[in-house]
């Protein structure tokens, strides 16, 4: 928006050496360096009180030389010692081969010197400071640091900006926006985000540039779902009858807000334009079903429906529940990389005889071929990188999009993240549900705790004991390894029927593994976390997660909805020796709202919601939870920009072109 697009080898002093590490930065143009901020600031702007100051912290001494003597150090570092004398104490500042200061520095004369300075008695000590004259005020300055490579020091970037700084700086938000919140100009904002005059103008372009980043998300998301909005679609047909007669005869009731949510996607399906919605909820609370009703719409309109998931188990999870509760007459495929007969699959999906195909990133692959896809479905969609999520789009990009994620996120985040979509959400979980009692247990507590765990056995109960690693590794010498684990549950409930399933096995070995789990024919099943999602056994109702503190807050929360999906009282034990604090949101909540914010605070949306390559997490200057106030800002007002487009209707057309380049 407004960018300043001279590149950086114009500016004095960038060489081929300076260019290459530069562009090895990222920073290829004038505007990339007046976006590069500071990591951190060094206040220079006061002359320290000795008297007050704290001893080993920096400052500024401004000092009068009464000596000078230079040691030789033959074959190491000549050392200087200055003497100064300032407000009645004397210092003695050291200097390792500071040849440039024999000439440069002068007796009786005042300079500015700036480091950690050591203080003891009337009697202050500074190693290597940074030395000024003192005429020269420019060096009582807020001075910016930046996160640098090798080769690249603080004064040649200084140096860069500088001259960045000089280009003519255009604005890039609307008047009427910078009037309206009293916003500072982005010129007056860059120079002081790098040089600030004082700490207002530092605070007034933070402000101004932390709104900037927010809006211009936003405004850009916009012009995406804009674009979507006149792409052409499919229009399917409702068949309100035979949907209705469908969603009577499954076994079980909706709930309010998977009726909801299904007259949003509906309306959606019936539209002219693709639809792009996302369908967020808890763990459990029926996601599935809407995306099976959905399927079987896009059926009865004579499309096809491809439904991607990130693991095989899930994959399988799919297709059995798809087949349960879909009419028999539907031809139902799984395409994932352990299918053996995929070329026959892929011929069918060609001619049209499949009507939904389930399957891994298997699906993506160019062999694979639709006759009518009419409905793309990708399920824990965060787990998909930008780019596989676009090859299933580019199977046919008038289709359908439904995306769902068990790891749903506050409203006001969601607007921002989820702005070039729509967004629907089911916070109601099915009834009869019961919440899931979570506590924390010290690996000293495991004796106890397993005695709780025989009296579930022993009611006929089942549970899975989670690892988080396979195999012991140097590099995580606390951790404990699912095979040594194993070993010591073998003796523990030697009792019992045990089972281990992790992701080195075959698939078909797995999966024999976890029918038999949810046929009754084990007690227990050991994992690591293959099993976070996919795994739907009403029996099972306790889980033990080792070395809890290793997971994220939302990776936990999954793994505890393995249990808690029968009427049985369920229990999740997280095992951890280290600090408990964070464990403590899933002690005290089963709202995987609630959950997944803490776990955003903590860990970031670029972890949590599998964002790094989707470019949302990539705020300069900006946190959308520090800075939650403006973000509610920015988005009120993209939206009252775009509700009054003819107005800005000129500024929406000149910064389209460069957002959607």
């Amino acid at each position: 928006m407004g960018m300043v697009y001279l590149k950086i080898a114009q500016l004095k002093g960038v060489g081929p050496k300076k260019e290459k590490i530069l562009k090895e930065m990222d920073l290829h143009y004038i505007d990339d360096l007046l976006y590069f901020f500071p990591r951190k600031y060094i206040d220079k702007t006061k002359i320290a009180d000795l008297k007050f100051h704290k001893s080993g912290n920096d400052g500024v001494v401004s000092g009068t030389i009464i000596d000078i003597k230079v040691k030789k150090n033959y074959g190491k570092k000549d050392i200087m010692t200055i003497k100064v004398e300032s407000q009645g104490f004397i210092g003695e500042i050291l200097f390792f081969n500071a040849h440039y200061l024999k000439n440069k520095i002068k007796f009786q004369k005042e300079y500015f010197f700036y480091g950690k300075i050591e203080i003891k008695g009337k009697l202050f000590k500074m190693i290597h400071p940074e030395i000024e004259e003192s005429e020269k005020k420019d060096f009582l300055i807020i001075e910016p640091v930046y996160s640098l490579p090798m080769g690249l020091g603080q004064k040649n970037i200084r140096d860069f900006i500088k001259q960045s700084l000089v280009f003519r700086i255009y604005e890039n938000l609307p008047e009427y926006f910078i009037n309206k919140n009293k916003l500072c100009s982005r010129e007056h904002a860059l120079n002081n985000i790098h040089f600030p005059e004082s700490r207002i103008n530092f605070k007034e372009a933070k402000y101004r540039l932390i709104y900037e980043e927010f809006f211009k998300f936003i405004f850009g998301n916009q012009l995406i779902k804009e674009e979507n909005f006149h792409q052409e679609g499919i229009v399917l047909k409702e068949y309100k009858e035979k949907t209705a007669e469908f969603i009577a005869k499954l076994p079980f009731k909706l709930t309010n807000d998977q009726t909801m949510v299904l007259g949003e996607i509906f309306k959606d399906l019936n539209a002219d334009r693709p639809m792009r919605r996302l369908l967020q909820g808890d763990v459990g609370s029926g996601k599935t079903v809407v995306a099976i009703i959905a399927s079987y719409i896009t059926y009865l309109n004579g499309f096809q429906t491809a439904v991607m998931v990130p693991t095989e188990i899930l994959a399988m999870q799919h297709y059995n529940n798809f087949k349960k509760l879909l009419p028999e007459n539907l031809k139902i495929k799984i395409l994932t990389s352990s299918v053996q007969n995929k070329n026959e699959i892929n011929q069918e999906i060609s001619d049209g005889e499949v009507d939904i195909v389930i399957g891994t990133h298997a699906l993506i692959q160019e062999s694979v071929k639709f006759n009518k896809l009419g409905l793309i479905v990708t399920d824990e969609q965060h787990r998909f990188g930008v780019n596989q999520r676009k090859s299933l789009m580019n199977k046919n990009e008038k289709a359908n999009y439904l995306m769902m994620s068990a790891t749903p996120i506050p409203r006001t985040m969601s607007l921002v993240m989820y702005s070039d979509i729509y967004v629907s959400t089911i916070e109601e979980l099915p009834t009869g549900r019961k919440p899931i009692k979570t506590e924390i247990v010290r690996s000293g507590q495991l004796k106890n705790l397993y005695a709780k765990i025989k009296a579930k056995l022993e009611n006929d109960e089942q549970g899975y004991i989670v690892y988080p690693l396979i195999e012991d590794s140097e590099n995580f010498e606390d951790v404990k390894s699912i095979k040594v684990g194993y070993e010591e549950i073998k003796g523990v409930f030697k009792d019992y029927k045990l089972a281990i399933v992790h992701g080195q096995m075959k698939f078909e070995e797995r999966e024999k593994i976890l029918l038999g789990f949810k046929n009754r024919d084990y007690d227990i099943l050991i994992s690591t976390t293959v099993i976070e999602v996919g795994i739907d056994v009403s029996n099972a109702s306790f889980i033990l997660i080792h070395n809890a503190e290793r997971f994220g807050l939302s990776q936990l929360h999954q793994l505890r909805g393995r249990v808690g999906r029968g009427n049985l009282e369920s229990h999740c034990f997280l095992i951890s020796n280290s600090n408990h604090e964070r464990l403590q949101a899933l002690v005290k909540s089963n709202d995987g709202f609630f959950i997944a914010k803490k776990d955003l605070e903590i860990r970031g949306p670029g972890e949590v919601l599998g964002i790094k390559q989707h470019g949302t997490n990539h705020f300069l200057i900006a946190d959308m939870f520090k800075h939650l106030g403006i973000m509610e800002l920015a988005v009120k007002d993209v939206l009252e920009l775009f509700e009054k487009r003819d107005e800005f209707t000129k500024y929406i057309e000149k910064y389209a072109k460069e957002i959607l380049v």
